[in-house]
């Protein structure tokens, strides 16, 4: 009787403590990072047709100068990702806008307009520029900021890309996916890794259960401004690739208030702002959404017209789902596949001309050089 008493109490046990399967609120916090993006300011023809329009112009030049500073500059935008591994590859992934560059789209489709380039070739263009800002973490550990960046050509010839678009036009958003197997991009996970953060395994958490409205969930993010708890500034003789800006995660709670398994997106009653973009909506450690971007609501005028200058946000927050993330991830797969094998003849072909360069150059040399050399 003892015997079967202990077994019971041993098996109630059992069933409170948690699962080494399960992922943790610790785990989440390892793999949530803040993206940093940068691109041009302007279209290239918009910055070009003004500044053509200033040559022979009777102005003054301070005004040109300033004209040609403001056409000619940049925008920094910040996001939170998820770093992931899916059968065995490493993935950032985070709401489609995030990555996304419009401005880059806009001088494509003015090139498509004026035949400089055929329709067949149209990719979708992500940000000139993605980096990681720094954990503050890894700032203490090692006083050093991160100054490494991914750039990207804002044209993509076609073929295979290390990037993966989804796209949902009843939200106007859906899923961003970079592949850290390409390029620099294999060079961020290595970064990664060095500033602490581990990729969450989503073949444990893109499997789950119901979803009702009214559930709890969490959110780690990076909300722009607050977030940021240091800023290491550097001189202006001293080159660097990303900002300076030393960052923490934030967690919020909340609930789901509007939900249909119909529908590839909801609703959530939860606390974010500028730079919560794209980051994980958990429920029970489950990844179930993305965030998108909080609800608007316009402001009247005095003369009771809404001023699309104005408004206000809203609580409900407009989250992308995840249920088909594994699947989007498969498709992309072979799109991966395609560009390892063209990084790989293109390595090859590198390799071939240096070392005939390389023998060219040594015989080529003079005798007295030769002996030297042996």
């Amino acid at each position: 009787m003892k015997l079967c008493l202990t077994i019971l109490f041993l098996l109630l046990c059992s069933s409170f403590e948690p699962s080494q399967s399960e992922v943790s609120l610790d785990d989440w916090k390892k793999a949530v990072v803040n993206i940093e993006t940068e691109s041009s300011k302007y279209p290239q023809h918009v910055t070009d047709s003004v500044l053509t329009s200033l040559k022979g112009a009777n102005l003054r030049q301070t005004y040109v100068d300033s004209l040609k500073r403001e056409y000619q500059s940049s925008v920094l935008w910040t996001g939170t990702a998820i770093y992931a591994v899916y059968k065995g590859r490493t993935y950032l992934i985070t709401a489609r806008h995030v990555l996304f560059d419009p401005v880059s789209m806009d001088e494509l489709d003015h090139k498509i307009r004026h035949q400089q380039q055929s329709k067949l070739t149209k990719p979708e263009a992500i940000y000139p520029r993605v980096s990681i800002r720094t954990p503050f973490e890894y700032f203490r550990r090692v006083n050093h900021c991160n100054d490494f960046s991914v750039l990207n050509y804002n044209y993509v010839p076609p073929g295979p890309k290390p990037y993966y678009f989804t796209m949902d036009s009843s939200v106007n958003d859906g899923i961003g996916i970079v592949s850290l197997q390409a390029g620099g991009y294999r060079m961020m996970d290595t970064l990664l890794h060095l500033n602490g953060y581990e990729p969450i395994p989503l073949e444990k958490v893109c499997s789950y259960g119901a979803i009702e409205d009214t559930d709890p969930i969490v959110n780690i993010s990076y909300p722009e401004v607050v977030s940021v708890v240091k800023r290491v500034l550097f001189p202006s003789e001293i080159k660097m690739h990303q900002s300076g800006d030393v960052v923490v995660p934030f967690t919020m709670e909340g609930k789901i208030t509007m939900y249909n398994p119909s529908l590839s997106y909801f609703y959530a009653d939860i606390t974010t702002s500028p730079g919560s973009s794209g980051s994980p909506i958990i429920k029970n450690g489950k990844l179930i959404g993305l965030v998108s971007g909080a609800n608007k609501y316009g402001i009247l005028d005095g003369k009771n017209i809404k001023d699309p200058n104005l408004y206000s946000v809203g609580h409900f927050v407009l989250i992308v789902s995840t249920s088909s993330l594994c699947q989007y991830l498969d498709r992309f797969r072979h799109e991966e596949d395609q560009l390892a094998e063209q990084e790989k003849a293109q390595e090859e072909k590198i390799k071939k001309t240096t070392s005939r360069a390389n023998f060219s150059s040594y015989a080529a040399r003079p005798a007295a050089a030769l002996q030297f050399w042996n």
